[in-house]
């Protein structure tokens, strides 16, 4: 008998019902199985980066442009009658880098830039992204602010590259713990964006090294908030606390979600117009002997 033969023998024993029967039961999946499927599916969609199309719409909420695909700056100018704390920014005109003593080349004060980086950890590290690298500087007899945001991973080197654009030659910086954490961090960004880092060689005043040698003994600590209080007489209100800025970038990425990204930006602009104002207080108020150097 054929091979064909016995299987049509066979068919027919086990009868036209037992087929169907046994089809239908392998075919059908058990109880619950699509409910599961179902919440795997939500589930895994609810971990996956929500990879946004047009940064327009996040700009508009947060109040600023989209200036590249993916890249938001958000400006804001404050009169020089601001005050933070007692210190006025008005003296930040008087503030003479050459006096101050930054390191390196010295110029004018109007070529200081003054920058701060929001990050996705604390640690460092090539796996760390600067999602907002804040810059302010005196203009035109304002201070402006000008924070740029990461609206997705893969608009880094677009931020980079427009970040870079806004040094001069004689471009200075000042930052607070800049010298060890913000400006490598932003080295390895621009070396693994395959770009040239326009902080390397700068004149850079870090002014957590001038306040330890100016303040040593007056404060118990020297994290810029506790400066801010005890020197600057400033207490912020409704204030994120840095720790938290990686939770808030992984909801914008996760969920969509933009309101904690909004406090990040107030908290990069507290922290930019305090080291202004305390820059002018280590390069005006305070004893010459404790200048910057």
């Amino acid at each position: 008998m054929s091979v064909s033969a016995l299987l049509q023998a066979r068919l027919a024993r086990l009868g036209p019902a037992r087929i169907s029967g046994r089809a239908a039961a392998s075919a059908a999946p058990g109880p619950g199985l699509s409910d599961l499927v179902a919440r795997l599916e939500r589930l895994r969609a609810r971990a996956a980066p929500v990879e946004v199309r047009s940064a327009a719409p996040l700009a508009a909420r947060l109040g600023g442009t989209e200036v590249e695909d993916g890249v938001i700056e958000v400006e804001r100018r404050l009169p020089l009658w601001h005050r933070q704390g007692r210190v006025s920014l008005a003296r930040l005109a008087d503030a003479d880098p050459a006096r101050a003593g930054i390191r390196g080349r010295a110029g004018r004060i109007d070529d200081l830039l003054f920058l701060d980086t929001e990050t996705t950890g604390l640690a460092g590290g090539t796996g760390t992204v600067a999602f907002v690298v804040g810059l302010g500087a005196l203009s035109g007899g304002h201070f402006v602010l000008r924070p740029f945001v990461l609206a997705r991973p893969g608009a880094e080197a677009a931020m980079l590259a427009r970040l870079a654009a806004g040094f001069a030659p004689q471009t200075m910086l000042a930052s607070y713990n800049g010298k060890s954490y913000d400006l490598p961090l932003l080295a390895t960004r621009f070396r693994l964006a395959r770009l040239p880092d326009p902080c390397a060689g700068r004149a850079h005043a870090d002014l957590l090294h001038a306040a330890r040698r100016a303040l040593r003994g007056q404060v118990p600590d020297f994290r810029l908030k506790t400066v801010e209080e005890a020197v600057l007489r400033h207490r912020r209100r409704d204030d994120l606390p840095g720790s938290e800025a990686p939770a808030a970038w992984r909801a914008l990425l996760r969920e969509g979600r933009w309101e904690p990204l909004a406090g990040v930006l107030r908290h990069n602009r507290d922290d930019l117009v305090s080291l202004a104002a305390l820059f002018v207080h280590l390069a005006c108020i305070a004893p010459a002997a404790n200048r910057l150097i």
